[in-house]
C-alpha cells in the first residue's frame, strides 16, 4: 500500500498501522529471524527497485507465479477481502516467498458477513483497452507492480486455466460436490437451529453459477487486454 504506512523496523508485512493485525509463525527463532529479515528485505525492493531491476530480481524474494495465481483466484473469485489482506506468505527457507489465500469468507460475490451480495462486475482488474493496468482505490504495490510489468504472463496463465480448471461447469462442480457431502436433513436442521443465518435461502448454488457465468465473461474480455 502507500509508502507511508509500512514500518520497516517491526513485524514489517504491516500494510496497516496496527502490528496485531500481523503474525509470523516458525518452529525455530532463528528462522522466524531470518525469514523476518527477508520478508523487510522483499518490502523494500517492492516499494523501491526500478522496474528493470523488479523484473530481474523479485523472483528471488517473491516467486511471480504464485502472486499471479493468487490475483487470478482472487479475481475469478470476487475475493473483496483479499486484496490488502488476508494472505499467507509461505517460505521453505526462509529467502524467497510464496503466497497463499487465507480466511476467503467474502468470495463468490457475498460480503463477510453474508448480509450482502455484490454483482457480477465488482471487484475487477482495471485495464485500458491498449493493456494499461490501473491502480484500484486499494492499493497494494505488489499486485499493482506486477500487473503492470507481467500482463502477458497474467494473460497466458488465466487462458491456460481458463481452458478447462476456470470454467464456469468445473468451478460450479466442486461447488456441487462440496455441498452434496451433507445430506439434506442435516441441512434443514441446522437452519432449525440457527434461523438467523444471513442469505441462506439467496446464497444458492444456482444464484452462484449464474454470477459465475457472467463474471467469467467479463473477466475473459479484461485479460484479453492485458495481451496487447
Amino acid at each position: 500500500r502507500k509508502r507511508s504506512n509500512f514500518n520497516l523496523q517491526q513485524i514489517s508485512v504491516a500494510v496497516s498501522h496496527n502490528i496485531h493485525d500481523w503474525e509470523i509463525k516458525f518452529e525455530s527463532d532463528d528462522m522466524k529471524n531470518k525469514a523476518l529479515a527477508r520478508m523487510n528485505e522483499a518490502i523494500r525492493f517492492v516499494l523501491d527497485a526500478s522496474d528493470d531491476d523488479f523484473k530481474r530480481e523479485i523472483n528471488g524474494y517473491i516467486d511471480v507465479d504464485s502472486v499471479i495465481d493468487y490475483m487470478i483466484l482472487m479475481y475469478v473469485s470476487c475475493a473483496t477481502d483479499n486484496y490488502s489482506k488476508n494472505a499467507v506468505y509461505v517460505t521453505y527457507d526462509g529467502l524467497k516467498f510464496y503466497m497463499s489465500p487465507y480466511d476467503l469468507d467474502a468470495t463468490w460475490f457475498m460480503r463477510w458477513d453474508g448480509l450482502a451480495f455484490y454483482k457480477e462486475n465488482y471487484f475487477l482488474p482495471r485495464v485500458s483497452t491498449n493493456g494499461q493496468y490501473f491502480r484500484p482505490e486499494v492499493d497494494n504495490e505488489l499486485f499493482y507492480r506486477i500487473g503492470e510489468l507481467y500482463p502477458d504472463l497474467i494473460a497466458a496463465r488465466y487462458f491456460d486455466l481458463r481452458k478447462e480448471i476456470l470454467t464456469p461447469e468445473h468451478i460450479m462442480s466442486k461447488f456441487r460436490a462440496f455441498t452434496k457431502q451433507i445430506p439434506g436433513e442435516l441441512y434443514e436442521t441446522d437452519f432449525e437451529k440457527w434461523p438467523d443465518i444471513p442469505s441462506q435461502e439467496k446464497n444458492t448454488v444456482g444464484r452462484t453459477s449464474l454470477l459465475v457465468k457472467k463474471r467469467m465473461l467479463l473477466l475473459d474480455d479484461i485479460m484479453s487486454h492485458f495481451c496487447q
